[in-house]
């Protein structure tokens, strides 16, 4: 396996150098056409790495060059075959709000890589010091994404402000939500709730207040899920119009090595397909 260690040379040699100081004064996203193809990076430092032309053990930055294209190229189909994400989800008033905050979860929270809170801190902040084939394709498919996102955004009309966050402590309704989603989503609740032969959720086997002393739950906030209430003073409180909370959901599983049942994916994915 190709492997190239830069930690040392990057800090004696391309730190506060020349070349830094004049990739770092080009506007964000950097052009880089590779193989007669177009990719991007929002990493000036990144960029830079590439365009130094240093050598170590018979390798340099060059000879990684394609893994980054490899990438960025999958990296354009993220948002579509993995988030289901598409430029006619801004058209619905509904679709619109739950996916620029699905997208803010992308970009500020969701953790791509161990230690690395959001895709804007991951390409913007951080720069790999050890090339191998996959990380430099990891990294060039985190900058497909944003990308991508950049593009979406612009065609749907969006502004900056709206895909800023703020950090904020989780709210009561955060709290109530994700403890309904995280036994919704590894089946706790399954033998109370009724399926109907194709594996979808049709009722509820019991009271709500029932259900809810059973499980710990807030009734109120379990009602409006189970019973997916869409009306405008209730949706708040449903987690299907929680796409932030679904998505922590789905994160703390995998953080455990739990899949998620396949009703909760099918359930509570559709208010974005």
């Amino acid at each position: 396996m190709k492997k190239l260690k830069l930690i040392t040379e990057f800090d004696k040699y391309y730190k506060d150098s020349d070349l830094q100081k004049i990739v770092r004064n080009n506007p964000l996203p950097i052009k880089y056409t590779i193989n007669n193809y177009d990719c991007f990076f929002y990493s000036a430092d990144l960029f830079g790495l590439f365009e130094w032309k240093i050598q170590k053990n018979d390798l340099t930055t060059n000879d990684f060059i394609n893994d980054y294209k490899n990438g960025f190229e999958q990296g354009l189909l993220h948002l579509k075959e993995q988030e289901e994400i598409e430029l006619q989800n801004f058209d619905n008033k509904d679709l619109r709000e739950g996916t620029i905050s699905r997208l803010k979860y992308i970009l500020h929270e969701r953790e791509f890589k161990f230690g690395s809170k959001g895709l804007l801190d991951l390409v913007f902040n951080k720069v790999p010091l050890i090339f191998t084939e996959k990380n430099i394709f990891d990294y060039g498919y985190w900058n497909g994404i944003v990308y991508s996102i950049d593009d979406i955004i612009k065609k749907a009309g969006l502004t900056l402000d709206e895909l800023k966050t703020k950090d904020k402590k989780p709210t009561k309704k955060d709290t109530y939500l994700f403890e309904i989603g995280l036994k919704l989503a590894t089946g706790e609740l399954d033998e109370d709730l009724t399926f109907n032969e194709d594996g979808k959720r049709t009722e509820v086997n019991m009271s709500y207040p029932k259900l809810a002393t059973k499980f710990n739950l807030d009734e109120q906030h379990l009602k409006c899920t189970l019973s997916n209430y869409p009306d405008q003073s209730n949706r708040s409180k449903n987690l299907l119009y929680n796409p932030e909370i679904i998505e922590k959901v789905l994160t703390r599983l995998k953080s455990e090595s739990k899949e998620p049942k396949e009703w909760f994916l099918k359930e509570f994915k559709k208010q974005y397909q």
